[in-house]
């Protein structure tokens, strides 16, 4: 692939991709997001998946679908309920929680050779997310109330992050992974905190509306979208500043709208939306602009994760 600069007469970008003519899609979004990051030295959406739940099958099941809703593919077929997937950063494991056992567990499968591990421990386990490659944080409830720990990629829990008399759940790292967005019900209402993994120290950020959940920070580390349920009982998505200044609403007269998730480049968000009748998944700005539906497939669809990983 070669792009030239006409104007002034010059090699802008070239770059040899092998394969056959069955992949010839994913060749070209390589390129795409070779070139973009060429130009602009930013990371692009192109060659990115998207994971989420489907009840295609009549079950709750977790699929992943190329950046454009392309391309969809079963990833488990357990039969029963399996919810809040997350892809780590390199794309080599995903988690997600199962209810296979009666309760919802923490299943951490490798995508490289499909072998799965759980998190062992007694109680409910819900809410991964992925500090990095190999490590990532969840709400555990084996020592009575559910708080925020931290583990490894085999399973293995190694710290506990958050300590208050509510629950704790929905966890989100800013880019360098030393600090955690999360929702809290410390102070009665569902809320939204940051806490510095170094210091321990704990900040509320939300203080616009009553029941503030679903945190993603973006890929810049500069704001958080989140969900908020609205006096009108209606669901949206706003965003806002880390140190609590931008407030902005996305969605408005649209539904229930929820659960979104940053593409690579911070420039759209996925997000879950029934304004046409049953949970479909949408895309939009990350101002708000140009919402439309990112896929349609047989059933409902709900609780995007864009992964920052690239084939």
């Amino acid at each position: 692939m070669k792009v030239y600069d006409i104007a002034g007469s010059k090699l802008l970008f070239s770059k040899t991709y092998q394969g056959n003519d069955k992949q010839l899609r994913p060749i070209g979004h390589a390129f795409c997001a070779d070139l973009v990051e060429h130009l602009t030295g930013k990371r692009s959406a192109f060659g990115s998946k998207i994971v989420f739940v489907s009840t295609k099958t009549g079950f709750k099941e977790i699929y992943q679908c190329d950046f454009d809703g392309q391309s969809v593919e079963q990833l488990t077929n357990s039969r029963t309920i399996s919810l809040t997937p997350s892809l780590s950063p390199d794309g080599k494991y995903l988690a997600y929680t199962n209810y296979s056992t009666g309760r919802p567990a923490l299943y951490i499968r490798n995508m490289v050779d499909g072998t799965t591990v759980t998190a062992r421990k007694s109680g409910i386990s819900i809410d991964p997310a992925w500090r990095n490659n190999r490590e990532l944080a969840t709400t555990l409830s084996f020592e009575g109330d559910q708080e925020i720990y931290l583990l490894k990629s085999n399973g293995e829990l190694y710290r506990r992050v958050t300590k208050s008399s509510g629950i704790d759940l929905s966890p989100t790292f800013s880019p360098d992974g030393n600090k955690m967005a999360f929702v809290s019900e410390r102070n009665g209402r569902p809320q939204i905190f940051i806490q510095d993994l170094l210091t321990g120290e704990v900040k509320r950020l939300t203080f616009n509306g009553d029941y503030n959940t679903q945190p993603s920070w973006s890929p810049a580390g500069d704001k958080i979208a989140y969900t908020t349920c609205e006096n009108n009982g209606e669901f949206n998505i706003f965003t806002i500043g880390i140190d609590g200044s931008g407030l902005k609403q996305l969605t408005v007269n649209a539904g229930e709208n929820e659960s979104p998730a940053w593409s690579p480049d911070g420039e759209l968000i996925v997000f879950t939306s029934n304004r046409e009748g049953s949970r479909k998944l949408y895309t939009m700005s990350s101002t708000g602009k140009r919402q439309r539906c990112l896929l349609q497939m047989k059933g409902e669809q709900m609780q995007p994760s864009w992964s920052l990983f690239r084939n």
